[in-house]
């Protein structure tokens, strides 16, 4: 699902939920075309002429930061004029959509193409074409059929132009340095986010950082928005998945930072925290931390992971981000960084004290029973400040369904897990699914159902 804030409020309703009524609304206001919307009288047809018309107009919104096509809606000066519905076809939006894989270079993922129905006249309506930002852009349209020869295209204001040659040049250099850029990005919301971890804590940590390739910008600051945040979060833990504990639960307070709102449920945030918080940035980035449940240890043995809990706790992070992310119009991949931060401490005593890192090692909960947990076979101590994983994943597909983002978080816990010579996660698999089995009963039952109930 794409999210395109300044479309939703436009239309009063999210582009993949418009109706008849929502269109002919449009028209009786006369929405003007803009950079993210364009609006088309009739359907395109089939000869090489008008499948690269159908390829222009994708492309230059892609080219233009992503936005709407409508068809079925003329215009007249640039605004909605008139309701034209148009036949529905049996494999129109196949059509469509092969005309964009063979006529666009490079390929451009995510164009997503809705059938409206007419009521008044059966077989006719409108169809909504959702085109992605994209990080690929720019985007060209073959002119022939060996792809020899392509032109580019820019959604500018109400209109459609060629992008001159030197815009070309810009944004293949945008292209190819953007990806350093996102890392960076990445990077630096996460050690803001660390920054804020008490550092008094003796427990381990979990952390996860989440950057869009293609940030949102709706969100204009102020304490309206910090609001608007929490009531997000907030909203978003009536779904959470099944854990031990919620870490972020309700009677969430929201605080303001440069461009974000801290979420936490701490009444006395003073800039560090012992206690679980989100930071989530305007433009969909965010930060997630919380501590790592451990067992008790032995005499002087270290306290041990409870593995499952930290996979299910990776799989409530890339959810609430993804979530984030989408909802603050953010799209294309959404770049992950995890951490596992282990505690110091101080070994022996005057000045000739050495400091050294509690060795940590994983435990995977005993089958059948309830929160007894054996060493994972052949695991080992890892003597290390912190273990670092990374992923890339598709923002429309995190933001429809919970699978990616289990796929997701098993794809960051195994890479965890490897440096402690561990090969598999416990409880998160890399088809998506959860191994509910793996786990005590109660818990096992609890992910069996909230599995049921979540969206597919």
């Amino acid at each position: 699902m794409h999210s395109f804030p300044r479309l939703t409020a436009l239309f009063g309703a999210p582009v993949d939920a418009l109706t008849k009524d929502h269109l002919a609304a449009a028209v009786a206001r006369q929405i003007p075309e803009a950079e993210d919307l364009d609006f088309k009288g009739s359907l395109y047809g089939k000869t090489p002429e008008d499948k690269q018309e159908l390829a222009k107009d994708v492309t230059a919104l892609a080219n233009a930061g992503g936005g709407v096509l409508i068809l079925g809606i003329a215009e007249r000066n640039s605004v909605a004029d008139v309701l034209k519905p148009v036949p529905l076809l049996a494999k129109g939006p196949e059509s469509m959509q092969q005309v964009c894989q063979s006529w666009i270079r490079p390929f451009l993922p995510g164009v997503r193409i809705k059938e409206v129905p007419e009521p008044e006249k059966e077989g006719t309506g409108y169809y909504v074409i959702s085109v992605p930002r994209s990080t690929d852009a720019p985007h060209a349209v073959m002119r022939n059929n060996q792809g020899t020869l392509l032109s580019y295209h820019l959604r500018d204001g109400a209109t459609t132009r060629w992008l001159a040659e030197a815009e070309i040049a810009r944004r293949y250099r945008d292209r190819f340095v953007s990806r350093a850029e996102l890392a960076a990005a990445l990077d630096q919301v996460h050690n803001d986010g660390v920054s804020h971890i008490s550092t008094a804590t003796q427990q381990p940590w979990l952390t996860l950082a989440a950057y869009p390739s293609g940030p949102g910008t709706h969100r204009a600051g102020g304490s309206a928005t910090i609001r608007q945040i929490t009531e997000e979060v907030t909203k978003w833990t009536s779904a959470m998945p099944p854990l031990p504990g919620q870490f972020l639960a309700n009677y969430l307070e929201g605080y303001p930072g440069v461009r974000r709102a801290l979420i936490t449920r701490s009444t006395t945030y003073g800039g560090e925290l012992n206690e679980a918080f989100a930071e989530l940035h305007f433009n969909g980035a965010g930060f997630v931390a919380c501590s790592a449940m451990t067992v008790a240890g032995h005499g002087d043995c270290p306290e041990p992971l409870a593995l499952d809990v930290l996979e299910l706790n990776l799989h409530t992070m890339v959810s609430l981000l993804a979530d984030h992310a989408a909802g603050s119009g953010a799209g294309g991949d959404c770049e992950f960084r995890a951490q596992l931060r282990l505690p110091p401490h101080i070994a022996g005593t005057g000045t000739g004290s050495v400091r050294t890192l509690r060795p940590t090692v994983l435990l995977a909960p005993t089958l059948g029973s309830i929160d007894k947990y054996e060493q994972v076979r052949r695991s080992i101590s890892v003597h290390a400040e912190f273990v670092d994983a990374r992923t890339t994943s598709s923002l429309e597909e995190l933001a429809e369904s919970w699978k990616p983002q289990v796929r997701s978080a098993h794809a960051l816990a195994v890479d965890i897990l490897g440096q402690f010579a561990v090969a598999d996660a416990v409880v998160l698999r890399a088809d998506g699914s959860f191994n509910a089995a793996a786990v005590d009963i109660k818990r096992g039952n609890a992910i069996a159902q909230w599995v049921q109930s979540a969206k597919p």
